[in-house]
């Protein structure tokens, strides 16, 4: 079973991704966990980490969004700026 943390704020700048071999593993650990929605959730993690997505954007998205032959996917919901602010 996975372990969340919750309320626990990260250190800026602290973040280490995981191996190739331990993002594999995460995923089929969510894959194979004994929950009907796990393969879908499973699906949605390797998604996100591919293209580089974030969730609204991948949640938001569409088969039509999807061009196989050209190997592109069209996020329609992205992250804006504030009004106000300057990048």
């Amino acid at each position: 079973m996975l372990e969340t943390a919750r309320g626990e704020k990260a250190e800026k700048g602290s973040a280490v991704l995981p191996t190739r071999d331990q993002f594999l593993q995460m995923v089929t650990a969510i894959r194979t966990y004994n929950v009907a929605t796990c393969r879908a959730a499973a699906d949605h993690v390797q998604f996100i980490a591919f293209c580089g997505a974030r969730e609204t954007e991948a949640a938001n998205g569409l088969w039509s969004d999807i061009d196989f032959h050209r190997g592109t996917v069209h996020l329609r919901v992205i992250k804006t700026e504030n009004p106000g602010t300057s990048p």
